[in-house]
């Protein structure tokens, strides 16, 4: 016979309360969130323009700072923002960019080129 323990409903809320808050460390902290192809050591397409989208603080404002550009746009009401900067020509040298937002630190991501991507596949 399994005897239920009296403060299986203290432990349950206890459990809840850890996962929201080990999971969804960049709601409390207010941090800028990107997709996973937008980071450092990425490259970039030339001659295009250069979108970038993520997830901050709703409405907050979100300025991208890359080369010569810098572009704001604003969350929206669930906190999704995107923007594009102009497209550039290739660089042979490491760029970097930044990310900032009105209410959340500023990411940096660094070593990133611009020049032709191809994506290729085939069967061996």
């Amino acid at each position: 016979m399994f005897i239920k323990p009296k403060h299986d409903s203290v432990l349950s809320h206890v459990i809840l309360l850890f996962a929201i808050l080990f999971f969804t460390p960049q709601i409390i902290l207010g941090e800028i969130q990107l997709p996973s192809v937008i980071g450092s050591h990425m490259v970039i397409q030339q001659h295009r323009p250069i979108v970038l989208w993520g997830v901050a603080e709703p409405d907050e404002t979100i300025a991208v700072n890359f080369g010569d550009q810098t572009v704001k746009t604003q969350a929206d009401a669930s906190g999704r923002w995107k923007l594009a900067l102009e497209a550039v020509s290739a660089n042979s040298e490491p760029a970097s960019m930044t990310i900032s937002g009105s209410r959340s630190p500023a990411l940096t991501l660094v070593d990133i080129l611009v020049g032709e991507v191809w994506l290729c596949s085939g069967q061996s």
